[in-house]
C-alpha cells in the first residue's frame, strides 16, 4: 500500500483567486495547476490528489472558464492518478487513513461546528477540527510563485552528502520528520477516540 506524505485538494488548489465576485471574468490557468501539483512531486511529496466530480462538470459545461480545452485537464488529473470524490469527507477519511495534512484554504468550517454533515461519513466534529488545524495552506504571489504557508522543506535537495556529519544531520532531518507525523497521527487518533466514548456514554 503507498504511504503518502499529502492529500491535496484538487479543486481548491485549482481554482484558488476564484470568488463569488470575480466569477464571470476569472479564468483557471491549466499551466499553473499543473506546475502547482509539481511542486510537491518535485520537493520529494508523495501526493494523493483529489478531485471534486462537481468542479470538472461546472468546467465541462462552461460554468468555469478555462485557459485551455477540457480534455488538457483531464490529462492532468489523470497524469496525477486523482481520485474523484463526490464530498469533502472522503478526502478527509483519506488523511486520518494516512495520518497526513490536507493542503488546502479551506476551513471546513460547517463541518467542524456540525452544520454540514453526509450519512455516509463517520467523521466527527472533533475530527473535523484536527483536520484542519493540521492542514497546509497554500497560495500564489503576484508573480505566479506557488508556495505552501510555510514552506515544505524539499526533501530531494535538502542535502547533498558529502561527509559523516551530513549523513548524521541527514538522519536527524528524518527522524523528525516522522516524529511530527506520529504526533499527527497521535492527535487524530485521540479525537477518534473522544468521539467514541462520547458515542457510548450516549448509548
Amino acid at each position: 500500500m503507498t504511504e503518502y506524505d499529502l492529500v491535496i485538494d484538487g479543486s481548491n488548489l485549482m481554482l484558488y483567486g476564484l470568488t463569488g465576485k470575480n466569477q464571470e471574468t476569472h479564468i483557471v490557468d491549466l499551466v499553473k495547476f499543473r506546475e502547482k501539483l509539481d511542486y510537491f512531486r518535485k520537493s520529494g511529496y508523495w501526493s494523493l490528489l483529489c478531485f471534486d466530480v462537481s468542479t470538472l462538470d461546472k468546467i465541462q459545461k462552461g460554468k468555469f472558464k478555462i485557459n485551455g480545452e477540457v480534455k488538457q485537464l483531464e490529462q492532468i488529473l489523470e497524469d496525477h492518478n486523482a481520485q474523484f470524490i463526490q464530498s469533502d469527507y472522503e478526502m478527509a477519511e483519506h488523511a486520518i487513513r494516512f495520518g497526513c495534512p490536507i493542503v488546502t484554504n479551506d476551513k471546513f468550517r460547517k463541518w467542524c461546528n456540525g452544520q454540514e454533515k453526509n450519512k455516509r461519513s463517520k467523521i466527527s466534529p472533533e475530527e473535523w477540527t484536527v483536520i484542519q488545524r493540521q492542514s497546509i495552506r497554500h497560495k500564489s504571489s503576484k508573480k505566479g510563485r506557488f508556495t505552501t504557508l510555510p514552506p515544505l522543506q524539499n526533501k530531494n535537495s535538502m542535502f547533498k552528502v558529502k561527509s559523516r556529519s551530513d549523513q548524521l544531520a541527514k538522519e536527524i532531518l528524518e527522524l523528525k520528520s516522522l516524529n511530527e507525523t506520529l504526533k499527527r497521527q497521535k492527535e487524530l487518533q485521540s479525537a477518534t477516540i473522544a468521539t467514541l466514548r462520547k458515542s457510548l456514554n450516549i448509548g
